[in-house]
């Protein structure tokens, strides 16, 4: 069938649209012969690019076509005589095609690993190129052979043909054919269009030709050829599958043991006569390397290899000697169990891969295909006896995922694949419908998206028949933009989506405008394992604002679609703040605003949503400053309405204009209260009133982007917010990481020592500089955790704009407790517990998004009335000398040792003054800063540390009407500015607020602890209850600490009391740098969230520190 195709193809020149050919075989039929064939049987052909999907393929069909295929014993077995007729090269970097003949031959023998196929390919070369010095170009004229590369390549070669480099040009003219090796990728936009300019005769090769999320392929029925699954297997060239229900499993080790019971029913109990091989299927690495440790403990040591790119090859580090970063030839290692995550899914073909066990449930069924595929090979040139057994510990979901595969395979035909799946459903449910009916009130016609007469019809009324709701999505663009520019990322989202569609030419009454007529059809998302395809019609709209700087994009399917327009820079925030204005009689308002805290806790409210008549009428929340606005709605009242004359449900359009305060007048009767919403975050903007054709939709945006002009903002309500970070992330490479363990610290433990996560260093600057790419440039860091020094990545994802840390390592050695899913890094990763300082100073990564610290610094720039933290810091050497939290002894039987921290603040109980504590008195000096005088005589003083702890210490002063809860930290060594020190002393203090925020005063946790002795240490302090001396823990609840916390009026506290950490000079010298020390930054952040958390609950934050 290919060589006929290609005959043709060439005989009618490409007439026929440059389709291609399809070659669907199932995994093990022999893919691998087919493009020996095409490249080395067929003499005819002349030169042939090989294409593939990924660089491990690419380098195993080097290594096959090279001469493994030809002379494995294993596989054609033929002599080291025999002569292919083209000679192999593997193009791993484009400026390869730019040098000598042996140049590139000599790059490809080194990914021949194999030294016998390396020498029968050599012999090759000095047969086939008698002039190996020449270039390659002048060596593709021989047209004797094949060069094999990846797709992304080629797509990058095909960017950048119009540029210096003539490598494109290159293949286009010397090559004869093209090979595309798992074809199913092809349709991607990215890929197709690279592959169709070459204007060759293409064959495309898979094994699973369905459509992968309804994509499909650009092929004639007639240049098709299907093998099917079931005639393979009656022909003895692959084995017939058989699914095995087991018991289902989560235990790592009860998983193995039976996996290996059934290997035994099936190979013998002597696992050292077994020669079949078993595949194991994992979702992370961290799967892996738990099952690769339960085989080894059942006696399979060196039997069992795990495989992952987040491993090292033996040898290559300091991985344990069964894991590789790369599949290893099967012929070069005896491992019978082989694990992986993705690296075995393709490529590898071994008779000896017999049985197949999934640990997680798979979702893709591709890949379920695809991984069957690698167990059914037999071994070439004789029958291979035996099913592949695939082990199902799913409740029968595998056995029915294959058996709906083999009914599709059984059912396919050349139409049916040689169709998009949009376009097979649509047309038949186009042409059910009549021509003429009368639907919703009207006498309408039939639309029918491939009737090329009436595409050309609408074409001149389009602009009339089309109604968008008043939604938008504003974007930021470069004034030299367009919309020649922008349709190409349209086109491409519309194919990627698997739409039909069709563009539209409004540019007579809508300049700078594409209009789009789109369908699809989906399945209903209600059914597992059946289908009923579901049509929708969706009109997409794009509309340029160069004076304005703006792009404009709905859809009639709301503006949140993906329309490939996300690489463009999100609108400024501070312009979108302008849509909701009071006007001139001060009738606007805003009713609603949803606010992000930018408190980076996750013990912290995350969000809020505040509704009221007025927002500028209600007061500010406490700690509403910290919060930044997502989203707003309300009424504006400084802009005419746009209005829409026409027909479309006059009723509705009365009754909208009524409630709205607008008129049917149109723009010149003056300013109208208008219902919108905007997104403040995202760009988004939405007006209540009735849809409008194009034209007057380019007057509404136009009448906001005038709006947006003027400066005017609604400060009443805004200024009460802090803001996101403006504009693009110039730098995103991580300059200081700092890590929160808070959430996770009881859920995993050391695989060794059984210890929880424990660390006091998880705060620390780059280590060298950025690496990676421009697109993910990444950063190392160094960080201690369980007295174990770790190496931690941070890459930055410019498309996603989000962070992402890598440590193996740190997966390897912490294992999830109650076997629960998920790694730890994948857990801080998808809770995004962490915060990171990037190259660009003037923002900060939290909670997933950038926000704009609202602390300025430099020399001209820091003012400490923007740095309330100040305000807070009592700076004394008594802090300064407390290197030890409790002391390593105990006076007395029921005293703290006086230089120990908790010492200090046990003598606070006959009466605190903070006269007494010897502040530093240059602090108002330099600083500016006034601490607040305070002195009382508490009532009470409990100890309530350790277990569900509200704070270390507890203060009551009913005279004063006071609570206080007092949170404290000593570190041995001096750290004046460090973050790591202080994230869990500030956690705990955000954590803790409970007490201050019940409505009615709930027992503290520990209380139960407070009429015992304080044990720690292996030490023992008689009694927790310092102050009252005889009173018990009740009697301190209910006559003291529950009638104040009940108070309104009581003065709320948390203290933060630390010894031989944070130097409130050395903060204040740092922040009157240009470059403060990142860490610095992390830990003002820090506490300005502990403040805000304080606020949260009506509590003041003191921070007693040293000098």
């Amino acid at each position: 069938m290919a060589r006929k195709y290609r005959r043709s193809f060439h005989d009618e020149d490409g007439a026929q649209g440059l389709d291609a050919a399809l070659v669907y075989h199932p995994t093990g039929t022999g893919k691998t012969a087919v493009i020996a064939g095409l490249t080395h049987a067929a003499h005819e052909i002349g030169n042939v690019l090989v294409l593939t999907t990924r660089e491990v393929i690419r380098d195993q069909l080097v290594r096959e076509l090279s001469g493994g295929l030809f002379i494995d014993e294993n596989k054609f077995a033929l002599p080291m005589r025999h002569k292919l007729s083209k000679v192999c090269f593997a193009v791993a970097e484009s400026r390869q095609l730019l040098g000598t003949a042996l140049a590139l031959h000599a790059a490809t023998r080194k990914r021949i690993p194999d030294q016998v196929v390396r020498e029968f390919s050599q012999r090759q070369f000095e047969r086939l190129a008698p002039e190996p010095d020449i270039d390659i170009v002048s060596h593709l004229h021989e047209q004797n052979s094949v060069l094999i590369l990846t797709v992304q390549m080629l797509a990058r070669l095909h960017r950048g043909r119009t540029g210096q480099s003539p490598i494109y040009d290159v293949l286009r003219q010397h090559v004869d054919l093209v090979v595309f090796d798992e074809g199913h990728y092809e349709p991607a936009p990215r890929y197709s269009e690279a592959v169709r300019d070459l204007g060759r005769p293409t064959v495309l090769l898979t094994a699973t030709p369905f459509p992968n999320d309804l994509k499909a392929f650009r092929i004639t029925p007639e240049h098709v050829d299907i093998y099917r699954f079931t005639q393979a297997v009656q022909q003895q060239h692959i084995r017939e599958v058989q699914i095995v229900q087991r018991t289902p499993t989560r235990d790592p080790d009860k998983f193995c043991a039976d996996v290996l019971d059934f290997c035994t029913s099936v190979w013998g109990p002597d696992p050292g006569q077994w020669t079949r091989r078993i595949i194991i299927r994992c979702d992370d690495v961290e799967c892996v390397t738990r099952l690769g440790e339960a085989f080894i403990a059942h006696g399979f040591k060196d039997r069992v290899i795990g495989i992952h790119d987040r491993y090292t090859n033996p040898g290559q580090g300091d991985g344990q000697p069964w894991q590789y970063r790369t599949v290893p030839a099967p012929s070069e290692t005896q491992a019978l169990v082989w694990i992986h995550q993705h690296k075995l899914l393709e490529g590898v073909d071994d008779h000896r891969f017999q049985i197949l066990a999934f640990f997680n449930p798979p979702t893709n069924v591709r890949a379920i295909v695809q991984q069957i595929g690698r167990v059914v090979r037999t071994k070439p040139g004789g029958q291979d006896a035996g099913n592949a057994y695939v082990l199902d510990y799913f409740a029968g979901r595998i056995a029915r995922y294959w058996s709906l595969y083999r009914g599709y395979d059984a059912a396919a035909t050349p139409e049916a694949v040689t169709m998009t799946a949009s376009r097979f459903y649509l047309t038949r449910f186009t042409a059910a419908l009549p021509q003429f009916d009368y639907i919703d009130q009207k006498f309408r016609q039939r639309l029918d998206l491939f009737d090329h007469d009436q595409q050309a019809q609408l074409t001149d009324t389009i602009a009339d028949e089309i109604f968008f709701k008043r939604t938008v999505a504003l974007r930021q663009i470069p004034n030299t933009l367009t919309i020649q520019d922008v349709v190409p990322l349209l086109e491409i989202a519309l194919k990627e989506g698997d739409y039909e569609y069709q563009r539209f030419d409004v540019s007579k009454i809508c300049p700078n405008t594409a209009l789009f007529l789109c369908s699809r059809v989906n399945n209903v998302d209600f059914l597992n394992t059946y289908f009923f395809p579901e049509p929708h019609l969706e009109a997409r709209l794009v509309m340029l604002f160069p004076e304005h700087a703006l792009l404009a994009s709905t859809s009639t399917a709301g503006a949140s679609v993906k329309d490939g327009l996300g690489i463009l820079a999100r609108y400024d925030p501070t312009r979108l703040e302008r849509l909701l204005l009071p006007g001139n009689d001060n009738r606007g308002r805003i009713t609603s605003v949803s606010s992000k805290n930018m408190n980076l806790s996750s013990r912290a409210v995350r969000g809020r949503v505040v509704y009221a008549a007025s927002m500028a009428d209600i007061p500010a929340a406490l700690d509403e400053h910290g919060h930044v606005v997502s989203t707003v709605t309300g009424y504006n009242g400084s802009a005419p309405q746009v209005i829409d004359h026409l027909e479309y449900q006059v009723s509705v359009l009365a009754d909208e204009l009524a409630r709205s305060g607008a008129t049917t007048e149109g723009p010149g009767t003056g300013a109208t209260l208008v219902r919108r919403y905007v997104g403040i975050a995202s760009g988004h903007v939405t007006e209540y009133l009735p849809p409008l054709r194009i034209k007057a939709f380019r007057t509404w945006v136009q009448s906001l982007a005038n709006q947006m002009d003027d400066p005017a903002r609604y400060d009443r309500v805004f200024s009460r917010y802090a803001e996101l970070a403006v504009g693009e992330t110039v730098s995103g490479a991580a300059q200081n990481l700092l890590l929160d363990f808070t959430e996770l610290t009881e859920l995993y433990r050391h695989r060794l020592t059984g210890q929880c996560v424990i660390s006091d260093d998880v705060c620390a600057d780059r280590l060298g500089d950025p690496y990676g790419t421009p697109e993910q440039p990444a950063a190392q860091f160094i960080m201690t955790i369980n007295d174990t020094p770790y190496t931690i990545a941070a890459t930055f994802n410019t498309s996603s704009k989000r962070y992402r840390i890598e440590c193996p390592a740190l997966d390897y050695d912490f294992i999830p407790i109650d076997d629960r899913d998920g790694s730890l890094i994948r857990a801080i990763n998808q809770m995004q517990a962490f915060t990171v300082v990037p190259e660009d100073r003037d923002r900060i990564y939290a909670h997933g998004s950038f926000y704009a610290p609202s602390l300025k610094f430099g020399p001209d720039r820091f003012n400490p009335n923007g740095f309330p933290i100040g305000h807070l810091l009592y700076p004394s050497q008594q802090f300064k000398s407390k290197e030890t939290e409790k002391g390593d002894k105990v006076i007395g039987g029921n005293r703290y040792q006086t230089h120990s921290l908790f010492g200090l603040i046990d003598s606070w109980k006959s009466g605190f003054d903070t006269a007494e504590l010897d502040l530093d008195p240059h602090w108002v000096r330099r600083s500016g800063y006034v601490p607040e005088s305070l002195s009382f005589s508490p009532t009470a003083l409990i100890v309530d540390d350790m277990g569900c702890e509200c704070a270390d210490f507890i203060i009551a002063d009913t005279l004063g009407r006071r609570v206080v809860l007092i949170h404290g930290k000593a570190s041995e060594t001096w750290r004046p500015y460090s973050a790591s020190a202080l994230q869990e002393i500030c956690a705990q203090a955000q954590k803790n607020t409970a007490l201050f925020s019940s409505r009615e005063p709930r027992m503290p946790p520990n209380i139960t602890l407070w009429d015992k002795a304080h044990n720690f240490n292996n030490l023992s302090v008689a009694k927790r209850i310092r102050k009252p001396n005889r009173d018990t823990a009740e009697r301190i609840w209910h006559d003291q600490l529950a009638p104040l916390l009940a108070n309104p009026l009581t003065s709320r506290e948390i203290w933060l009391v630390l010894g031989n950490m944070l130097s409130a000079s050395e903060i204040i010298a740092q922040l009157k740098t240009d470059r403060p020390a990142a860490e610095v930054l992390q830990l003002t952040q820090l506490l300005h969230t502990t403040m805000e958390a304080a606020r949260g609950v009506a509590a003041n934050l003191r921070i007693f520190c040293s000098p």
